[in-house]
């Protein structure tokens, strides 16, 4: 009604135009002659609308009079016996029905609420028609040859129906009261969803109607203070609906129907829950978010493992978390995977940490046992599978420049202790006591530098003796 109010076709076309670019943008196959047809049949009635010929209430009375029409037709036939000659009649819309025209219109407005339904699941060919014509046990085949498709098939058309009828069924089997209220939000333009064909295809029937209870009912919250049409976002929870089906049909089924419709503390306790389902309103733009969060804290983990500095424990907690998360019974691959993820980045953190401080450490260190030791200690098994093949040839490289430079460092004390010996004897002692060393480190230095030292001595007593 707001559209054809100005009384402008042009307009009227601008709109019309931009919803076909708008669904043709968010998927390929929205947009099939069929559907192309229904379209243009809401574009002739506008126009006829703008032209005074109809109404836009006349024109909704006509759709409802004639789904109720069918739904009573429907009622009837159930009801007689099947060698009734009256149950012979298998043509809802020339079924004889007998209910007054405001009933009629009363049942249709909440089967036009059920067809808005079956397009919220993703079932865009579907009508009550089809439903009635199948309920009154008219063949399939026939069904689908009278809607005269252009470019539906017929396994498209008999899947649809009867994920439709399951949903009747499903709707039919609730309360009175509770399907009356889930269609009268249907029925109206109070509440709008988005992502909810996604979720409620992982979710049973009867859940799938749970879930939409819940944020129905959850919307009046905003529909307090808010005139315009309340959007209910299942786009969070569509996000992760994959992973966290299972725990959330687990969810579901520990609620029943009955204790959602009388127990009101229920739905406000979303709002404010941590875990299970979650809801968030966002007041000042008349959203409310659906999401799901189950019982396994991941973030917590990924937090505490952030701030743990020590490898062992690290390994330690990772390895338990792990086994939690299997033991957990519903899917966990996604968590798994972003713990072994965050496990890897602070282990590299940890190991790079632990070789920089190992290079402060054999900068002040100036003996050849405590720099091996000191290389010993950070590759030993305890922590030789925390570094990478990579980090491993940083370590002995360090290890090798650092040995390197104490070598030149003892050769050059060395040097300058002979430089002060003038006496065999003196030389000879020195030798006793440096040739210990020297014996002490060979594993570790090679008989390379105790080659080099002796040359020196060597040298030194030519020159006592010259």
């Amino acid at each position: 009604s707001v559209v054809i109010e100005p009384h402008n076709r042009e307009l009227l076309d601008a709109l019309f135009l931009f919803s076909l670019i708008m669904l043709s943008a968010i998927r390929e196959d929205l947009i099939v002659e069929d559907l192309a047809q229904r379209l243009f049949r809401v574009r002739q009635i506008c126009f006829e609308i703008l032209d005074g010929k109809t109404t836009f209430a006349d024109e909704l009375r006509k759709i409802h009079m004639q789904r109720g029409r069918l739904f009573h037709a429907v009622r009837r036939f159930q009801s007689m016996e099947a060698d009734s000659s009256a149950a012979q009649e298998r043509d809802p819309e020339s079924f004889p029905v007998d209910v007054s025209e405001s009933e009629c219109i009363r049942s249709g407005r909440m089967i036009f609420a059920m067809e808005r339904l079956f397009r919220l699941r993703g079932i865009r060919y579907i009508e009550f028609e089809d439903m009635a014509r199948f309920m009154m046990k008219v063949p399939i085949k026939y069904i689908y040859k009278k809607r005269a498709f252009s470019s539906i098939g017929y396994p498209t058309f008999e899947r649809e129906l009867f994920e439709a009828f399951r949903i009747y069924n499903t709707m039919q089997n609730l309360a009175e009261q509770v399907r009356h209220t889930v269609l009268d939000y249907l029925c109206e333009d109070k509440v709008r969803l988005f992502g909810y064909e996604k979720v409620s295809g992982y979710l049973s029937y009867e859940n799938q109607i749970k879930i939409l209870l819940i944020t129905l009912l959850a919307s009046k919250k905003l529909q307090k203070t808010r005139q315009a049409p309340i959007i209910i976002s299942f786009l969070p929870l569509s996000t992760k609906i994959d992973k966290r089906y299972e725990a959330l049909n687990h969810f579901l089924n520990t609620i029943s129907v009955e204790k959602i419709w009388n127990d009101h503390a229920l739905v406000s306790q979303l709002f404010k829950t941590k875990r299970g389902l979650i809801l968030t309103k966002l007041p000042d733009h008349g959203v409310m978010n659906v999401d799901f969060r189950d019982r396994v804290d991941i973030r917590q983990k990924l937090n505490y493992m952030s701030n743990i500095n020590n490898l062992d424990q690290l390994k330690k907690y990772y390895y338990y978390s792990i086994r939690s998360l299997r033991k957990y019974p519903f899917n966990t691959e996604d968590y798994e995977e972003a713990l072994e993820r965050a496990y890897e980045e602070r282990m590299k953190i940890i190991t790079e940490a632990m070789i920089k401080k190992f290079q402060e450490q054999m900068q002040m260190t100036n003996e050849f046992s405590e720099l091996y030791s000191l290389m010993r200690n950070l590759v030993s098994p305890n922590y030789e599978i925390g570094f990478s093949s990579k980090q491993k040839q940083h370590v002995l490289d360090l290890y090798e420049l650092r040995k390197q430079e104490l070598i030149r460092e003892k050769l050059t004390e060395i040097k300058g202790v002979l430089k002060t010996i003038q006496d065999k004897n003196e030389l000879e002692d020195y030798w006793n006591s440096i040739k210990w060393y020297l014996l002490e480190n060979r594993s570790i230095v090679g008989k390379g530098f105790e080659t080099m030292v002796a040359k020196q001595f060597d040298k030194k007593l030519q020159i006592i003796k010259g």
